[in-house]
């Protein structure tokens, strides 16, 4: 006998109507999964049952099937033509039927929201009399679903925000939604697209501000603003859009020129053509908002054509790998040597107070499931945050979704203890913080020295 079986098929062999089991099945008495039980579950419930199905059974039954359909078809069925009229008619209702739930699942997630937004403006007796209804509601929509169905109200009831969404090319998409619920998702972006919505803080500077303090290094640098011939090699998307626009901005504030613009896929790595057009122009101060898999094409084809300016590259350009010996076989440490990260963000190995216990955590429990990362520290630096407002949420006495942002656009002069510069989410667009710092990778002690402290673009200070 087949380890699963259909409700149908269990109800006979147990001898109880199909109508029992899936009582069984909604009180939770007995698991059932896309309206299939197995053998073990439906003998949990009926311990005495004999599942009697022997191959000769099974050919009788077979036999009494095909004869009884034989007669219906022979007697009852009506011609092609009139079948597939009725079979098209059908199809309209099905179709009907189920854009009228789709709208029924719409409407109920209105009310939830909606009775989500009036909550907290209840005192404690109506909250309670709310808390009731919404039981309730919840438990007649439970009682109304075929076995196997999710009550839409489920999610709603058991998400309160997103951890990580990993990048804007993924989070952009779902605002609407977001907003529509309620519900915050922290994006593993610090994108401008991301700060414009009240429902994705992200928490560091802009790539942006970023670009605008690589600038206002780079005159330092070098010396004067005269000195500087600025490129820039940015990605065709939201972060490169953000880097060339502060580049841009921070160029006019000093009055650089920016002799060079070249814009490439994300992880293109055919550079070739890039490196001429900004070795030609005589570009000596260039940004990098682009992702590790282009950065290491970048500096590697630069050095095979002795071209040497300073690079200056934006947070999601580096990556730790970078330090392993595996990448140093093809990318030795000479290659980066003129390499600067731009970033508002901790690194691995850092003195900052959060650090020490997070270290102690790793090694006990995280060291042997792969190499130290510093997406890994902006990751707990992001669980930071969400612990500090769902604390916030918890003293406010409001830990629905709307307590919930409420609690996270109240954060100000927050450091997740020295993880990053004090932050601010009071005000949408966010400007979560304007400090960004420039550091020097260290390959020998695989760490970072820093070059150039926190500090605000200088463009920004001018407005």
């Amino acid at each position: 006998m087949s380890d699963t079986l259909s409700l149908t098929r269990a109800a006979r062999l147990i001898g109880v109507t199909r109508a029992e089991l899936q009582k069984k099945i909604q009180r939770g008495e007995m698991v059932s999964h896309d309206g299939m039980v197995t053998v073990g579950n439906l003998l949990a419930c009926y311990p005495d049952a004999q599942l009697e199905d022997t191959a000769e059974s099974r050919r009788v039954a077979r036999i009494k099937e095909r004869a009884f359909g034989k007669r219906v078809f022979e007697r009852a069925l009506p011609d092609a033509e009139v079948l597939a009229a009725r079979i098209t008619e059908l199809g309209k209702t099905l179709a009907n039927s189920q854009e009228q739930v789709k709208q029924f699942n719409a409407l109920v997630g209105k009310l939830w929201d909606k009775l989500a937004e009036i909550e907290p403006q209840l005192d404690r007796e109506a909250r309670t009399a709310m808390g009731d209804l919404k039981t309730w509601v919840k438990q007649e929509i439970e009682s109304a679903m075929e076995p196997g169905f999710i009550n839409p109200l489920a999610i709603k009831d058991k998400v309160l925000f997103i951890g990580t969404s990993f990048g804007t090319v993924n989070t952009l998409p779902l605002q609407k939604q977001l907003e529509r619920d309620g519900l915050i998702a922290y994006p593993a972006s610090l994108s401008s697209e991301m700060a414009a919505h009240a429902h994705t803080p992200p928490l560091a500077p802009s790539y942006k501000v970023e670009a605008m303090r690589a600038m206002d290094w780079a005159v330092e640098h070098a010396g004067g603003a005269d000195k500087v011939k600025a490129g820039i090699v940015y990605q065709k998307d939201d972060y490169g859009n953000d880097g060339i626009a502060g580049w841009k901005e921070a160029a006019e504030h000093h009055k650089v020129s920016i002799v060079a613009e070249h814009a490439i896929k994300p992880g293109e790595k055919d550079v070739a053509a890039v490196i001429k057009g900004l070795q030609e122009k005589g570009a000596n101060y260039v940004l990098l908002t682009i992702l590790p898999s282009s950065t290491g094409p970048v500096l590697g084809t630069a050095a095979a054509t002795k071209y040497a300016p300073v690079w200056i590259g934006n947070t999601p350009a580096w990556i730790d790998a970078f330090f392993s010996e595996q990448v140093q076989a093809s990318l030795p440490p000479a290659v980066f040597g003129k390499f600067y990260w731009v970033t508002g963000l901790s690194y691995w190995g850092e003195d900052v107070p959060a650090l020490a216990s997070f270290r102690a955590t790793w090694d006990k429990h995280g060291k042997d499931l792969g190499p130290p990362d510093f997406y890994i520290l902006a990751s707990y630096a992001q669980g930071l945050t969400q612990v500090e407002a769902f604390r916030i949420a918890l003293e406010n006495k409001d830990v629905s979704r709307a307590g919930y942002l409420k609690a996270v656009q109240s954060l100000k002069e927050f450091t997740a203890g020295g993880m990053f510069q004090p932050i601010d989410l009071t005000k949408v667009p966010y400007v979560t913080s304007t400090q960004t710092r420039v550091l020097q990778p260290d390959f020998a002690g695989k760490t970072w020295k820093e070059v150039a402290g926190y500090a605000a673009p200088q463009a920004m200070a001018a407005k």
